[in-house]
Parts: structure tokens; sequence; C-alpha cells
């Protein structure tokens, strides 16, 4: 468990391309026009489609899980402080995965997929000043059609990950992490020689126990997504129907903060709190926290690692009290 938490965010990269790939694989036989038997076919009569569809649904689980994990433990460390630009670029990258889940639920078309994102786009709607322009562009009209099918299959599948490439591009060059990955990579197996710092040549006499381990990582991350996979594959519903509305509809996990905390507060006021205001804190937390760029242990800034602790247990409180509503 140290050793995870320690490579967070090599291990939810990871998960993000064992998402990436299988949702291409997925992809090569999903149809936009007709987006319920699509599902049906690739679940019932593609080889090994069941289980590609529960590799992307379980991977996308645990890549939000991860990824909220790493920004805890970012915020306990006061992280932020080593790059800002990192974590603002990083925050970025979190949204655009928040958005790539909720676009990509719709895709299935059964009745709990449909009727989620209608809970979904009306929250939107009123979002002060842009949710009627907003709600309008996602749905491609006044209310959810085939064309909202094609709509979210466009941002799912091209739209999010391409700005999420951009993105992951400049999150790993703000540490350097992508050119000292791939030069790291290729001086283990022989292809170049040692690393020169200066006239000095740098030997890394543990290089080859850290490609075990790291082979062992990848290896691990994907038999953990396989055993899940194959156990727990997600289940069909039945096709979506706006006419019947099902009992008790709930979003995915992550957004039942969302979910059960506008049950408490006016939603104007609730859908500007969650929407605007959280998310550009979490973003312009450096800006905000203009310390020492270094991180610091959680017991030596008390009065922050409180404040954290009380967002963390009412957004932990309104999840479960989500979950049992």
């Amino acid at each position: 468990m140290t050793y995870v938490i320690r490579h967070l965010g090599r291990v939810t990269f990871l998960l993000l391309l064992i998402n990436i790939v299988s949702g291409i694989m997925l992809a090569s036989y999903y149809r936009p026009s007709a987006p319920y038997s699509s599902v049906s076919y690739i679940t019932e009569n593609v080889e090994f489609g069941l289980l590609t569809r529960s590799v992307h649904h379980w991977s996308a689980y645990l890549l939000i899980f991860l990824m909220l994990i790493h920004v805890l433990r970012s915020l306990f460390q006061g992280r932020y402080r080593v790059s800002r630009r990192s974590w603002i670029v990083g925050s970025l990258m979190g949204l655009v995965i928040l958005g790539c889940s909720f676009t990509g639920s719709l895709l299935i078309w059964d009745q709990r997929a449909y009727w989620a994102t209608i809970i979904g786009i009306n929250t939107v709607e009123t979002i002060p000043y842009v949710g009627g322009a907003l709600k309008a562009f996602l749905l491609g009209g006044p209310e959810v059609t085939p064309i909202t099918i094609g709509r979210f299959y466009a941002l799912h599948t091209l739209m999010l990950p391409a700005f999420l490439a951009v993105l992951m591009i400049v999150h790993l060059s703000s540490f350097n992490q992508l050119w000292e990955f791939l030069f790291d990579l290729l001086r283990r197996v022989g292809i170049v020689g040692t690393r020169e710092k200066g006239n000095l040549k740098e030997m890394d006499a543990t290089g080859v126990s850290s490609l075990v381990l790291e082979l062992m990582e990848i290896f691990a991350t994907i038999g953990v997504i396989l055993v899940l996979a194959s156990l727990f594959a997600p289940d069909m519903g039945e096709k979506a129907n706006p006419l019947i509305t099902p009992p008790h509809v709930k979003p995915e996990w992550y957004f039942l903060f969302i979910y059960q905390g506008l049950k408490y507060v006016p939603k104007v006021v609730g859908v500007v709190l969650f929407f605007s205001v959280v998310p550009l804190l979490i973003i312009l937390l450096p800006l905000l926290d203009r310390g020492p760029s270094l991180a610091i242990h959680p017991g030596k800034r008390p009065l922050a690692t409180i404040l954290v602790l009380l967002v963390l247990g009412a957004l932990f409180s309104l999840t479960i009290l989500g979950w049992l509503a």
C-alpha cells in the first residue's frame, strides 16, 4: 500500500492508458445511431467484448478513485507548493476526466444512464448565465435525442481526450518527467548509454531492480483490473425510455456528494458552490496559499489540515448519505 501511495501518479497514468486502449477497442464496434443495440452486441457477440467493456468500466472507476487519493495526498502534504503550474494543470486534468465519465455514461443508453444524465443536465441548466447555453450545447436541442448521443460520443472520444492529452504533456513536462521517463526506459533496456552530467557519468546501479519493480507494478495493476472485470462485470438495464422514470435513480458514486448536497441548500446556491466555487478554489489553491514552494508536513500547518479534514468530512458524509438515500 505504501508503494502504491508513493507512486499514485504513475499508477493513475497507467489506468488512464488502460482506459484509452479499452475505449478504442469498444469504439470500433460502437454505433452512436444505435447505442443500446451496439452495446448489447459488444457484450453478447463480440469475442471478449464483455471483458473489454468491464475493463473499461473498472479502469475508469479506479482511475477516478486513485485520482482523488492523489489529490488528498497533495493537499495534506502541501505538494501544490512544489510546482504551482503542475497542480493547476493536474486539477484541470481531473475535471476533464470527470467530464469524460459523465459523457460516457449516457452512451450505454439504458434507463439508469438516461435518467442520470437528465438529472445532470437539469442541474447544469441552473448554473447562472451560462447554464442554458451549456445545456443546449450538450443536448443539441431542447431534450435528449439521438443528436445528444452524437454530441456525447464526440466529447467522450474526441474533444475531451484531445484536451486531456495536451494537459497531460504539459503536466508531465512541468517536472521534466516525460523526458526523464523516456530516457531512463531507453537506458535500462540498453538502447542508449549512461547518463552524462558535465564531465561525469552517472551510473544507476539500481536500474535493473527499478525496472523489475515497475514491471511488477504494471502487471499488478493489470491483474487487479482483470480480476475485478471478470468477477464484477457491469450489467445492462432496460433500454432508455423517456416515458418511464425508474425509482431511485442516482448518479455515479463520485457525483453523489453533489446529488445529496443539493437537497440541503437552494439549488442555485448548491450549483454555484459545487460547479464554480469549489473547482476554482482547488485550481487556484497554489495562488491563494503563497507559502514557501516546499511540501510541508501536515502537523506543521494545523489550520490548513483541520480545514481540509472538515471539507473532506463534509464531502464524505454527503457521499454516504447519497448512497444510502
